[in-house]
């Protein structure tokens, strides 16, 4: 899994892969316009997602669909790939939301929660108080490591 996804990074990086998809959310009333994003590696990182979403959609319906039709052990096989997928989707968020973070600073306010809007806007919001305590745990008592 990890060398798939250095090369989906190498990929990225090196301009193989364009941005195909721009959000589709528009800006809510209650959400603070930071700026337009500029970084194309970004928009490229954010359709690498999606197409990670999309093929990970895919795979599991071909998994319902098939699951009392393929043997034990296609099924297992199917499983784990959606597994991986959905691994190497997580780590591409959290580089997705760093570089956002990197490009606008103000994005790192504790107190906020972010997102990117159609035409490439991104936008902060208030934090639930609940989303601020998740986020705290998961920071300071995750567990994991």
């Amino acid at each position: 899994m990890v060398e798939e996804l250095e090369k989906h990074l190498e990929d990225i990086f090196s301009g193989k892969f364009e941005a195909l998809s721009e959000p589709r959310k528009e800006v809510n009333p209650e959400e603070t316009v930071l700026g337009i994003l500029q970084n194309q590696r970004t928009k490229t990182v954010y359709s690498r997602i999606l197409y990670f979403k999309e093929s990970s959609k895919k795979k599991f319906e071909d998994l319902k669909r098939n699951l009392f039709v393929v043997s034990g052990d296609d099924s297992l096989s199917l499983m784990i790939e959606i597994q991986k997928m959905s691994n190497q989707m997580s780590v591409l968020d959290s580089i997705f939301w760093e570089m956002i973070r990197d490009e606008f600073p103000d994005a790192r306010r504790p107190d906020v929660s972010i997102g990117v809007r159609q035409g490439w806007k991104v936008v902060i919001f208030e934090q639930s108080n609940k989303d601020l305590f998740l986020t705290l745990k998961a920071i300071f008592g995750g567990g994991g490591i």
